[in-house]
This record gives C-alpha cells, sequence and structure tokens, in this order.
C-alpha cells in the first residue's frame, strides 16, 4: 500500500526527542530571566545608597573642625586663643543632646577611643532615604610632606578624618567615602 519514501512527517520517538530538547532550552531560557529580573533593582539601590553616603559627608563636612575653631577655620593669631588642635576632643560636646545641636564634624560619634570613635544611625534619622545603616567615624589624620593621608589613632593632630560607610536595604554590600577636614 504505501511506500516509505512516500511517508512525510516525524516518527513519535523524534517528537519525544524535539520535545526534550525544547524543555531544556526554555527552562534555561527561564532561568537566565528569573536571574536577571531579580536583580533590576540592585542599580537603583546601590544608587540610593551612593546617594546617601554623599548627603551625609556633605552634611557632616560642612560643620566646623572642631566646638573652638570659627567658621571659615583658623587663621595664624587665632592658634593661641581657640584654635590649638590640642583643645579638640572627638565626640559630642556638653549640651549637645540631639542632631539639631551637632555644629562641628566630631558631634556625629560616640562610642571608641578618644582619637577614633564611631556610631552607626539609620539613615532617616539623619534625614536622609530610609532603610540604610550609616557608619559614621572620626579620627584625627597625618599628612605628610607628599600629600599621604593616614590615620592617626594615637595622638592628636589638625586633620581629622571623616569616615561614612553605607550598608543595608538588602544590598550586601557597602560603600565608604573619606574625607579629611583641617583645622585651617
Amino acid at each position: 500500500m504505501f511506500n516509505r519514501k512516500d511517508r512525510k512527517g516525524f516518527t513519535l520517538v523524534e517528537i519525544i526527542l524535539f520535545i526534550v530538547v525544547f524543555s531544556v532550552g526554555v527552562v534555561g531560557i527561564m532561568s537566565v530571566f528569573r536571574n536577571t529580573l531579580g536583580k533590576t533593582g540592585n542599580p537603583l539601590v546601590r544608587d540610593r545608597a551612593i546617594q546617601v553616603a554623599q548627603a551625609a559627608m556633605e552634611n557632616i563636612f560642612n560643620k566646623k573642625w572642631d566646638e573652638n575653631t570659627p567658621n571659615g577655620g583658623c587663621k595664624e593669631e587665632d592658634y593661641a586663643l581657640s584654635c590649638n588642635y590640642s583643645n579638640s576632643s572627638i565626640g559630642a560636646d556638653s549640651g549637645e543632646t540631639g542632631i539639631n545641636d551637632y555644629d562641628d564634624v566630631d558631634d556625629y560619634v560616640s562610642t571608641g577611643s578618644s582619637y577614633k570613635k564611631y556610631r552607626v544611625w539609620q539613615s532617616e534619622d539623619l534625614g536622609l532615604s530610609e532603610g540604610f545603616n550609616v557608619k559614621v567615624t572620626v579620627s584625627y589624620a597625618n599628612v605628610d610632606s607628599t600629600g599621604k593621608i593616614s590615620e592617626n589613632t594615637a595622638s592628636k593632630t589638625n586633620y581629622k578624618m571623616i569616615t561614612i560607610e553605607v550598608s543595608g536595604n538588602g544590598l550586601g554590600e557597602t560603600y565608604k567615602l573619606l574625607a579629611v577636614k583641617a583645622n585651617f
């Protein structure tokens, strides 16, 4: 009746093999989509974390170097009176009980040694986007003749190093900014 040469079509084995290969390909493509779509918000959260770090640094860096330092820094003749760094201390000054009272860079820290202190804030407590941890660290710093900056946790200097570390909001990453403020 029918000749094998006249048949056009697929056998059951060929169809089953096609379904298996096609299914494996679809599963592979869907896993790529799932991994990609699950992380599409990360760049936005990363950008927000960096913005929080920059805003926190600006807020703190724009304060005075120390309680005794006038706005705009010290002139040479002021050092003998109030700008001597040996009078400086890291931490909130007496009478400064809240963030609205803070007027110098080291008021934002509370825990640590005499020469290096830190405090972990919730970003909303600093008036920034919610959901981030903001670690503020202030320590004394050395600046050598070549301009190399290093942390100094053993003595007072005319430089304070401010470090802002932002983490949280599901990222599993930390963003760190560093700045040095001089007493002049």
